[in-house]
């Protein structure tokens, strides 16, 4: 650790050594909370899906379609899952895009943009569709 101004000196440094060797002490909690990074809470699924979807049901299967199927299934999975939770389920969007190879985080960003501006039909039965479809595959 540095502090403002000074230098950093450690073995084997000339003409420096340890004078007593201990274990390092823990971390206090209030430098945890300065350097720990916190990553985003994903909201839970009870809270981003409407009543009437089954959650665990429709997220396997999403999670059942590859994510670098045609561009055209992914596009209807985005809107699908758009339609069904709106914002709030970019989350779940980006987490199954992630998982393909040719993940494009601007273009998952556009792709939502577009589906927002444009009125597209479908729903939760268009990813248990896919999602049969590729059971079979």
């Amino acid at each position: 650790m540095r502090g403002d101004g000074g230098m950093v000196l450690a073995p084997p440094s000339s003409g420096y050594c340890w004078h007593h060797i201990v274990p390092i002490a823990p971390a206090p909690p209030w430098l945890l909370e300065l350097v720990v990074e916190k990553k985003p809470h994903a909201p839970t699924l009870a809270l981003s899906f409407p009543p009437t979807i089954n959650a665990e049901r429709l997220t396997a299967a999403l999670y059942s379609i590859p994510p670098d199927t045609s561009r055209q299934v992914w596009f209807q999975v985005l809107a699908a899952l758009h339609r069904i939770g709106g914002d709030a389920l970019f989350w779940l969007a980006e987490d199954w895009s992630r998982g393909g190879a040719k993940f494009d985080k601007e273009e998952l960003v556009r792709q939502w943009r577009s589906i927002q501006a444009g009125h597209y039909n479908f729903n939760a039965g268009t990813i248990f569709h896919y999602s049969e479809i590729y059971k079979n595959v």
